[in-house]
């Protein structure tokens, strides 16, 4: 039997007043590949941040397998962060954070593991690119690139596909399916767009009026 690698137990949540999640059960296991939408304002970014332990539920647990480092997070794009004078080897190499003791730099086995990230996702040749300097398709391959090089059990992606034009969603969604059937995985996946179903899902969710259906 696979082991669970979160599970929420009728979760609850209330942010300024108002019930966000109500009474919200689900397991991720490896091997599933869940796709999660909903209407703007739904709480399905809440739901993620509440497997992440970003926010702490009103009523009900979370509970995840392993450490900080088993859950990979890529978040909706945000164009504020191009400002920051990074490469791209530079932010993949964040995604090591969670591996890298108290003190020192990258040691050769986090090193190997950016360099593997950057070949998944076809960036490798981005690597000493300015980020500013990306376009979205190849900024969210990067935020993958990140992820991936983490190592996790739990990837959680928001929105992914959000701003990418019809040619570029379709190239992250055929990535991001050769990414779940080579590593054993859990994916949550939230997203609006129809056309964004990988083959490979396993499962498919709706957030409605705080419940999920």
């Amino acid at each position: 039997m696979t082991t669970p690698l979160a599970i929420l137990d009728n979760v609850s949540v209330t942010l300024a007043g108002r019930q966000v999640l109500e009474a919200i059960s689900l397991e991720l296991c490896e091997g599933d590949f869940v796709m999660l939408r909903g209407a703007n304002g739904a709480g399905k970014t809440t739901l993620l941040r509440c497997i992440l332990g970003m926010i702490k539920p009103s009523a009900g647990s979370v509970r995840r397998e392993g450490g900080s480092g088993t859950a990979g997070y890529v978040p909706q794009m945000q164009r504020g962060a191009l400002a920051m004078p990074l490469l791209v080897r530079d932010v993949v190499a964040i995604g090591r954070c969670a591996h890298l003791p108290f003190w020192g730099g990258l040691r050769a086995a986090d090193a190997q593991a950016v360099d593997q990230a950057l070949q998944t996702v076809g960036i490798a040749n981005l690597a000493a690119r300015p980020i500013r300097m990306l376009s979205g398709g190849e900024l969210q391959k990067m935020q993958l690139a990140r992820v991936l090089a983490q190592q996790p059990r739990l990837l959680l992606l928001d929105e992914p596909t959000a701003h990418l034009d019809a040619a570029s969603r379709g190239e992250f969604i055929a990535l991001l399916t050769r990414v779940f059937e080579a590593s054993p995985m859990a994916v949550l996946l939230v997203t609006h767009d129809e056309h964004a179903v990988p083959p490979c899902c396993t499962r498919e969710l709706t957030l409605c009026d705080g419940g999920l259906w």
